[in-house]
């Protein structure tokens, strides 16, 4: 036990709990992991969408002990941070919100841990395999919000919330969470210090997409210098119009000139974007390595994709 500012804490020894069971006791009164590095300035919030709608009044409620209901879940991510903004209802007290908020960044029930709300709340059925989570045992203190691996209950670091009116904010670095690209299933299960009384969401798990993404094709390879070839570009926005971006060989922006190609617009199976430019090669490209370059802009993020083209000198016939 330490005093921090006055008040007496409960050390939260998540390093010494077997792995595969680092979230599974319910925090009570808990501090910081202080004895690690922490982010002490809070990334900027990114633009955010609703992701879950949870039913009010579906909590728990015990006799004397604060309500903690939620009521929506919205998050989003712009490639280098991941926001969430969850909303309670109008009679939450929100001094008292802690509980554990779950992360599956590679989107795969099979890897992780099961989620915290199937084990705190009897009859949740939430289907993600726990990558990370966030620890909100310490803010009813004036405290940051702790980032762990669900597997190996490693400390990932630290990051401030915000609190207006009914609303919890948290935005947490995408390298805190071992480099994922933002998009992620989310579920959580959220309570007073004396208990869980909301998970949300009760069944499957809420989606936080990434801000898009942008594959050349072919990929990076070997070329000769009277080699011309096609260049596909494909696209996925998730549905978010296009707001920006460019095409850049070897650090020049080139855009224009490959524009001038007329691409061939068209699709994929699975409903991406693609756009081909017909006979790309020897008018462009140099002997010795070069670096295509495609970065798109949504109002969610910025995100790209580059490859390199290795040209070797052909022998005329």
């Amino acid at each position: 036990m330490k005093k921090i500012g006055g008040v007496l804490f409960g050390l939260f020894l998540v390093g010494n709990m077997p792995q595969g069971a680092a979230a599974r006791e319910w925090g009570g009164m808990q501090g910081s992991r202080s004895s690690a590095s922490i982010l002490v300035e809070a990334p900027a919030a990114v633009h955010v969408e609703p992701v879950i709608d949870d039913p009010l009044g579906d909590h728990i409620t015990s006799l004397g002990n604060a309500i903690v209901d939620i009521d929506m879940v919205e998050g989003g991510n712009d490639g280098a941070n991941v926001t969430l903004k969850i909303t309670f209802s109008q009679d939450t007290v929100m001094s008292q919100v802690v509980g554990f908020i779950d992360l599956d960044t590679d989107r795969n029930p099979a890897t992780g841990i099961p989620p915290n709300a199937n084990f705190y709340i009897p009859g949740t059925m939430q289907d993600i395999g726990v990558d990370f989570f966030l620890s909100l045992f310490s803010l009813p203190f004036g405290g940051l919000v702790d980032v762990l691996n669900a597997t190996t209950g490693a400390f990932m670091g630290s990051v401030p919330a915000t609190i207006v009116g009914q609303s919890l904010e948290i935005t947490v670095p995408l390298t805190m969470l071992g480099g994922s690209n933002g998009g992620m299933h989310v579920g959580m299960v959220l309570g007073n210090f004396s208990q869980a009384t909301d998970a949300s969401p009760d069944v499957g798990h809420g989606t936080i997409l990434p801000p898009g993404k942008a594959i050349i094709s072919p990929g990076s390879s070997t070329l000769v210098t009277r080699q011309a070839f096609d260049v596909v570009f494909i696209i996925e926005t998730f549905g978010h119009p296009i707001t920006g971006g460019s095409i850049s060989l070897n650090g020049v922006d080139i855009t224009a000139t490959v524009l001038a190609f007329t691409p061939v617009i068209g699709s994929t199976p699975g409903g991406q974007l693609t756009a081909r430019l017909p006979r790309f090669g020897p008018s462009l490209v140099r002997p010795g390595s070069n670096a295509l370059s495609i970065v798109l802009t949504t109002r969610t993020g910025t995100f790209g994709d580059t490859v390199m083209y290795e040209v070797i000198t052909s022998a005329e016939p």
